[in-house]
């Protein structure tokens, strides 16, 4: 009975994990690191959720400078250049959802492997 319950808390204790403080900053830098750089091999989730987040800020941007286009200065607005900032790091993270990766280094051929041409 203790053997039991001593791993019916231990389960618990790992998944309430990321909720404590520094396995918590550990998981948001994961998280801030793969939205800002990508990931070698990310699952299609992972770039379809990347998507979707770079799809928002992006329309956020357009339709800021649309707004502020329309205004009496036009084009020459510049609050322009303030609300370009959605767009570019929306066009960073869509770089990063749809950019295939190079192929990983275990597919790459060893020196160990025979050349089937010798």
């Amino acid at each position: 009975m203790n053997d039991r319950f001593e791993r019916i808390r231990e389960e618990i204790e790992a998944r309430q994990r990321s909720i404590l403080w520094p396995d918590y900053l550990y998981a948001t830098r994961n998280t801030y690191d793969f939205l800002w750089n990508g990931v070698p091999g990310p699952k299609m989730v992972q770039r379809i959720g990347l998507a979707i987040f770079g799809m928002y800020f992006l329309a956020i941007g357009v339709s800021f400078i649309s707004i502020s286009s329309s205004s009496e200065l036009g084009w020459f607005n510049p609050a322009i250049v303030f609300y370009a900032l959605p767009v570019l790091f929306s066009l960073r993270v869509l770089r990063n959802a749809f950019v295939r990766s190079a192929t990983p280094a275990s597919h790459e051929k060893s020196d160990t492997d025979e050349d089937p041409a010798a």
